[in-house]
């Protein structure tokens, strides 16, 4: 995955050594081998499949989705309140009294010491004429959440991109510096093995090989280290989709060419443009400050009169009685209908403590809004800034790293004839694995922060 150029070893022999040098000749009977081991069975995950699983199947996302479509009934539940109540209701009555005569309503003696019974129907309806604006402000209000929830979906959604997109790349970037740290190893096996070759010749002293092999140790633990970060990187990203133990799981590793690391990088300017007109944080925010106006107006509707409007139609019937129950309901039907007028006087400063709290919410909506898109400036400047300096570095690494090398080569030619020590060698040779290590860093920013810059000017990220 690394430019072979720069891999090339710094000794005069090195550079076939290394080309032929197999994986498995790198690792010792010692080193950890399960984070490389790849399985066959597993198709490798792209970094558009792993965004697509994530989208799809992220709790975050899935928690988002809820909320939203529990938005939605509440603004179903908000619309519905316009509509008229109607009710039925109905009692069914049994009494008994001994040696007492019972008159029923048409004078009859229904029973003497007996039984009687009786039932009750009644159909209502009430309706809400003028209510100061309250239920039309509480619909839009309720409109303006559910859209704000919906929204809140979208940013869910981006975020998993997003942290896909940085938990891929660091899994790639971690897979590079494992291969950096075994040819790191394989480099001080090769210095060992040549100090005690050259103590067995009397050329160096003991102490020299005991730093060589000091050097292999510390190569051996930095490539543990590398390749436990390699995994725990697969596990974040495997985290992220949601997949279970059990999955088997490798991550595919494209090749990233130098056009995709120096890729133009767009204008803070021309990125936020797009940005804060489309990215759903900052709609989201206005539309919330739009909701809590509308709470305002509903909260202001607690000063005007309230006018509703009812309707009753009742009837009856009682046992005991020579006309019939259906004679009954007909002779005892009621039918009434009102108009009622409510008029606030003085409710010990309830509405006007809710107008005010509603304000304050509205202030708030309006500063949170600001900050969203303060917020959204802040991330696009400093990926901007990330860029460019990882670009810039990029560029200057590899200069850098083509001296290292030589250095490297010529410090190990020297070292062979007797001409430097240890120290010396070591010292060049991790200076050119730093050298190798800078470039890749700025490698990986330069592509994470050019791709997340692009899809905040509204482009797919790809690989």
């Amino acid at each position: 995955m690394l430019n072979n150029r720069f891999l090339r070893p710094a000794l005069y022999v090195a550079a076939a050594l290394l080309a032929t040098a197999a994986p498995a000749a790198a690792q010792t009977p010692g080193q950890p081998q399960q984070e490389e081991k790849r399985t066959v069975a597993a198709e490798p995950w792209s970094m558009a499949r792993c965004i697509e699983y994530a989208r799809a199947n992220n709790l975050q996302v899935q928690s988002a989705q809820v909320s939203a479509e529990a938005s939605d009934i509440e603004l179903e539940a908000a619309k519905a309140s316009r509509y008229p109540t109607l009710s039925f209701n109905t009692g069914q009555d049994v009494s008994h009294q001994s040696a007492i005569k019972l008159i029923n309503d048409y004078g009859e003696v229904v029973s003497n010491g007996s039984f009687s019974y009786g039932g009750s129907y009644g159909i209502g309806s009430t309706t809400t004429i003028y209510q100061g604006g309250r239920l039309r402000n509480n619909i839009r209000q309720q409109e303006r959440r559910a859209e704000s929830s919906r929204l809140g979906v979208e940013k869910s959604l981006n975020d998993i991109t997003v942290s896909v997109v940085q938990a891929y790349l660091q899994t790639m970037y971690a897979a590079e510096t494992v291969e950096i740290n075994r040819r790191a190893v394989e480099l001080a096996r090769q210095q060992a093995d040549r100090a005690q070759r050259m103590f067995d010749e009397g050329a160096v002293a003991r102490t020299e090989v005991a730093q060589m092999l000091s050097q292999l140790g510390s190569a051996k633990y930095d490539l543990t280290t590398a390749q436990n970060n390699l995994a725990q990187y697969r596990l974040q990203l495997k985290q992220l989709l949601e997949l279970g133990p059990e999955a088997q799981f490798e991550v595919e590793f494209p090749e990233i060419s130098d056009d995709e690391v120096l890729r133009m990088i767009p204008s803070v300017e021309e990125v936020y443009g797009v940005a804060v007109e489309t990215m759903p944080e900052t709609r989201q925010a206005e539309i919330l400050v739009e909701a809590s106006e509308y709470a305002e107006r509903a909260a202001r509707a607690a000063f005007y009169p309230q006018v509703s409007l009812s309707a009753n139609v009742s009837t009856g019937h009682q046992s005991g009685t020579s006309a019939s129950m259906g004679s009954q309901l007909g002779q005892k039907l009621n039918e009434s209908i009102g108009l009622s007028l409510s008029v606030p006087i003085f409710n010990g400063k309830s509405a006007r403590t809710s107008v005010r709290q509603a304000r304050l919410t509205t202030r708030q909506a309006e500063i949170d809004s600001r900050n969203a898109c303060k917020d959204l400036l802040s991330t696009i400047e400093s990926l901007h800034r990330d860029a460019v300096a990882a670009q810039a570095n990029y560029m200057a690494s590899e200069q850098k790293l083509a001296y290292a090398e030589e250095s490297y080569r010529l410090a190990a030619a020297a070292f062979e004839q007797g001409k430097n020590n240890a120290v010396e060698l070591n010292t060049e040779k991790n200076n050119y694995l730093a050298a190798l290590s800078a470039r890749l860093q700025a490698k990986y920013q330069s592509v994470l922060s050019v791709k997340i810059l692009a899809f905040y000017r509204g482009e797919p990220i790809t690989l």
